[in-house]
């Protein structure tokens, strides 16, 4: 049963964000300025404002909160992939193996 102070607290964090997330599976390829691939991920959400990823290990190199990076968003479904700019604005150790990470969009 959730009481009253827990559902507060969940009103209050839902309210600190910018737009609503929905959940999305896509292949992410982020690039720098010179079109060279600097890492690859899979896509956990997404919204108005960035995205949330999960990446390799290795993708750990673009940790860096200043730069901006290149994104190529690879849809399942075929339909033309979508090319934003944005910048790691967090990130976590999820396991031995993987970060999340959160893009935010320019």
């Amino acid at each position: 049963m959730l009481n009253l102070g827990e559902k507060n607290q969940n009103l209050r964090k839902n309210d600190l964000r910018k737009a609503k997330r929905i959940s999305l599976k896509a292949t992410v390829i982020i690039k720098d300025f010179g079109n060279k691939i600097i890492a690859k991920g899979k896509c956990i959400n997404a919204s108005l404002g960035g995205m949330g990823l999960l990446l390799s290990y290795h993708a750990r190199k673009i940790f860096s909160f200043k730069n901006k990076m290149n994104i190529l968003i690879v849809l399942p479904d075929n339909q033309k992939p979508i090319y934003k700019t944005g910048r790691i604005v967090w990130y976590k150790k999820n396991s031995i193996f993987t970060y999340r990470s959160g893009i935010e969009f320019e």
